[in-house]
């Protein structure tokens, strides 16, 4: 049931592990394993944020909303971390640098360490960066969600 161990065994492109993904999504929610779920939305928020499309942001919308709904707050981290990464790379460095200031101040990193750690550094050689973390430190876990949830539909192209 878990996609990721097969994701790990043989590497496949983003479109190929959102479905995976989503497949293995369909399965734990049928057989009501949450964990399970909670692992298999992760992966389809990362795919959906490595995708870039409008039907992919939503996708990607649900599934961290499910992991929400079900108060998975270890992976909720998880993805926000992937998100914020994501927005970096996009050059929206001011929610990168919200997302990053709130989890650096709250939310031990996931086993990531190096890659937070490399990514404040990139970060903070940003005008403005240190206010925004600033700020993203002072935001609430709802707030920085649902920035995160907006940011994840709204990275995507139109159309």
């Amino acid at each position: 049931m878990n996609a990721q161990l097969s994701m790990n065994a043989e590497p496949a492109r983003p479109a190929d592990a959102l479905a995976f993904y989503m497949h293995g999504l369909e399965l734990a929610r049928n057989v009501g394993d949450i964990h399970e779920e909670g692992k298999n939305a992760l992966g389809v928020v990362w795919a959906t944020t490595v995708l870039r499309t409008v039907e992919a942001a939503a996708i990607g919308h649900e599934a961290l909303l499910r992991l929400v709904d079900n108060r998975h707050w270890s992976l909720i981290w998880i993805a926000t971390e992937i998100v914020a990464s994501h927005l970096f790379f996009e050059s929206n460095i001011e929610a990168a640098a919200l997302i990053y200031g709130h989890l650096e101040a709250h939310h031990p990193a996931w086993g990531g360490e190096h890659g937070r750690v490399r990514a404040l550094q990139r970060l903070r050689k940003q005008p403005g960066a240190e206010q925004w973390l600033a700020r993203g430190a002072s935001m609430t876990d709802d707030e920085v969600v649902a920035l995160v949830l907006d940011r994840l539909v709204q990275h995507a192209p139109v159309g």
